[in-house]
């Protein structure tokens, strides 16, 4: 009963409110204007990314996405932004070419164990809140990889910090 309690409380945080304290240049509109759906993308990407990590992967792994929608360079909503992807004409998108594999890895993009959705979902809406409170665990990153891969992109971009089973980078301005 206390699971489901705090998870209905979580599921109530508004990001609007936390926005509301902050000063004009910090309110971000895609984030302050966030809908369910976008919040769904942000829970379903720590799911299928970051789902064996701590809570501090979990949240690294979010604020990557928050830091994407941030940044001109990618889409300006969160779903935008997960989803992500190479199309084919029919507008599906390609196999393994999206910038979060899960999207499009020809797999099930619904969860299977609830327990872990659960969590998610919780801290998902934990990590808007910090991140509009100025906290960013990931120092700014926009990219992150599995540690037991080199993709060619990381060699151009600055290493930030590895947590768990992923490395996080940015681009220097």
């Amino acid at each position: 009963m206390i699971k489901h309690s705090l998870l209905a409380a979580s599921l109530a945080f508004s990001p609007q409110l936390a926005l509301a304290e902050l000063p004009p240049e910090r309110q971000h509109t895609a984030i302050t204007n966030m809908g369910s759906e976008d919040q769904h993308c942000l829970a379903q990407n720590v799911y299928f990314e970051a789902r064996n990590q701590s809570a501090a992967g979990k949240l690294a792994v979010t604020h990557v996405v928050l830091n994407r929608v941030n940044d001109i360079r990618y889409p300006n909503t969160v779903c935008g932004v997960v989803k992500q992807a190479y199309l084919k004409s029919n507008g599906e998108p390609k196999l393994n070419k999206c910038q979060f594999s899960w999207y499009c890895d020809g797999l099930s993009d619904k969860p299977r164990e609830k327990e872990a959705w659960i969590t998610s979902v919780f801290v998902s809406v934990k990590a808007i809140s910090l991140f509009v409170s100025g906290y960013d665990i990931s120092d700014g990153s926009t990219h992150y990889h599995a540690k037991n891969v080199s993709p060619y992109w990381s060699k151009e971009m600055s290493y930030i910090s590895s947590i768990d089973d992923h490395h996080f980078y940015k681009w220097e301005k």
